[in-house]
């Protein structure tokens, strides 16, 4: 059985990206992941390892995009989102608007406990490398809950965003730290808008930030810009069945963006 211990030694070796919803963190997330001699990666972390046998890395696209399509229990898999339950669910941590922040982190520890993968798990711990995780909590609250580790503060423009309308969510304005830098010693700022932009030079120069902040030695910015260059044009290609899959899926609805059908 898994203990406390265990948990804190899982934490120290974890990476947390702050990113507003809608501002392409699961993507970004991928893209570091590629860097696999700092990062933990297991095939099992993308959703479509099991429809999709070719897709085993973090930068593998599904062949078949309608996979898009699935839901299974009223959720559903975006094409680049990773796992959200391993190796444990951060849905009921980050995010949750209506939860304390002392009580939120006490939850978070409690369902690494009860709901994680151990074996991968034990897994990762083995490797002694890095693992990512990606949530809409803010900045300022992952500090105040996990003061030692980095957070990487992926800033979008606000005025972008809510002109994008990605997804018919609503931009949440009133999170200020989704829209600029923070200045603190465990924060890398890095821009959403930049990194993503379909300007190469603009994205390199935002892409050896990454590396240079991280200490990452691996340079594998051709595999990377590739990434991103299919990300954003899928992201024009389907995003009216994007739109349509979501409502459906009840992730959210014009009353609450962050409502989930169910719960």
């Amino acid at each position: 059985m898994l203990n406390h211990k265990i948990y804190n030694l899982f934490l120290e070796n974890c990476i947390f990206i702050s990113y507003a919803p809608g501002a392409m963190g699961h993507a970004f997330t991928r893209t570091l992941y590629a860097h696999d001699k700092i990062f933990y990666w297991n095939s099992v972390l993308s959703p479509w390892s099991q429809w999709d046998n070719n897709c085993k890395t973090p930068l593998d696209w599904p062949d078949q995009t309608e996979l898009n399509d699935i839901h299974i229990n009223y959720t559903k898999e975006g094409i680049v989102n990773l796992k959200s339950t391993i190796p444990f669910s951060m849905g009921s941590f980050f995010g949750n608007e209506d939860t304390k922040r002392d009580i939120s982190y006490k939850n978070m520890k409690e369902d690494f406990i009860k709901n994680c993968v151990k074996p991968l798990v034990g897994d990762f711990l083995k490797s002694g490398k890095k693992l990512i995780i990606p949530t809409h909590e803010t900045v300022d609250n992952i500090l105040i809950n996990c003061p030692n580790n980095i957070i990487i503060n992926l800033y979008a423009n606000y005025d972008i965003m809510k002109k994008e309308n990605r997804l018919g969510r609503n931009v949440l304005e009133y999170k200020e730290s989704y829209w600029k830098k923070i200045n603190h010693t465990n924060v890398i700022n890095i821009s959403k808008n930049k990194y993503f932009s379909k300007n190469f030079d603009i994205f390199k120069s935002e892409y050896e930030k990454v590396l240079k902040k991280l200490n990452i030695g691996q340079y594998k910015i051709n595999a990377v810009r590739a990434f991103l260059l299919r990300y954003l044009e899928r992201l024009e290609q389907y995003s009216e069945i994007d739109r349509q899959i979501a409502l459906e899926a009840g992730i959210w609805d014009s009353k609450n963006v962050l409502s989930r059908k169910g719960t």
